[in-house]
């Protein structure tokens, strides 16, 4: 396991959230689709196999009917249905259906989140769920400006992911990243595409909504990271040593902290040696 995850498991806690709730849908989705009654269509190719599985396996339809798993976990645009049911405020972002959707946010909650570790590591948590919320957010007032999103309902973490990607993107724009079918380029660089991307994408596609929430979870990363920067900015610490001396030591500390990230970008965390890690921590 990577050595920084070893230090913080944030990320991966967060993730193996997002796993059990996937199991969890799966296994209700299976469960509904081996239960429900079988319209007699000989066209359905699955018809024969399931009722052998249900014969087997003594499967009989539950007292409560169809359990609809995504109505019970997805957060709706309407405020007063969500006034009843708040906890799918939270729940939402942890709620995937479909697997291809599940598997990307995964793979870039991962290595977005490593990335974010670096610098904010105790600051995951709050980057996520206050993107997931600003994402909601963005997503029920859009859905009281647009008719056609009026009613609508959303799930999955990919707000509260942008906003790890914009706050990575802030702390270090320029930390070198290298992903599958993406020539190597920096975090700004492919943060700022992929929110580009989501403005067209709201115009163009059949989920406005999601691609909203994206927008939303980036801008609340942005505006967090910019006030963590500014925050150490305006930290006012003591100094015995002239303007120069100053200046020149930071000159030499950033130059430090540029070949160190330099050699995570190319190496990896592990390569780091003790002195350097240490060095890091003090940075962040």
């Amino acid at each position: 396991m990577n050595t920084l995850f070893k230090k913080d498991r944030t990320i991966l806690n967060i993730i193996y959230i997002n796993v059990l709730f996937f199991i969890v849908i799966q296994a209700f989705m299976t469960y509904n689709k081996l239960t429900l009654p079988i319209k007699d269509d000989t066209k359905n190719k699955n018809h024969e196999l399931v009722q052998i599985i249900k014969n087997e396996y003594h499967i009989i339809q539950p007292p409560f009917g169809k359990y609809d798993i995504k109505e019970k976990l997805a957060a709706p645009s309407n405020m007063i249905e969500i006034s009843n049911r708040p906890w799918l405020i939270i729940t939402h972002i942890f709620t995937h259906i479909e697997y291809m959707h599940f598997i990307v946010n995964m793979f870039f909650l991962y290595f977005f989140g490593k990335i974010t570790s670096i610098f904010m590591n105790k600051k995951i948590t709050t980057l996520y769920v206050g993107g997931g919320l600003s994402g909601y957010l963005f997503f029920v007032l859009a859905s009281n400006i647009f008719p056609a999103m009026e009613n609508g309902m959303i799930i999955g973490a990919s707000g509260a992911i942008f906003s790890i990607m914009l706050a990575a993107a802030i702390i270090d724009p320029k930390y070198k990243i290298s992903i599958p079918l993406i020539k190597k380029t920096n975090t700004m660089t492919l943060v700022t595409l992929y929110i580009i991307l989501s403005f067209i994408l709201i115009k163009t596609t059949s989920n406005p909504g999601g691609n909203i929430s994206h927008v939303g979870g980036a801008l609340f990363g942005g505006l967090y990271a910019l006030a963590l920067k500014r925050k150490n900015k305006n930290t006012k610490t003591t100094r015995e040593m002239s303007d120069d001396e100053w200046r020149s030591n930071k000159k030499t500390k950033e130059k430090k902290l540029n070949e160190i990230l330099e050699k995570i970008s190319k190496s990896g965390f592990e390569s780091l040696t003790l002195n350097e890690k240490k060095f890091l921590e003090e940075e962040n």
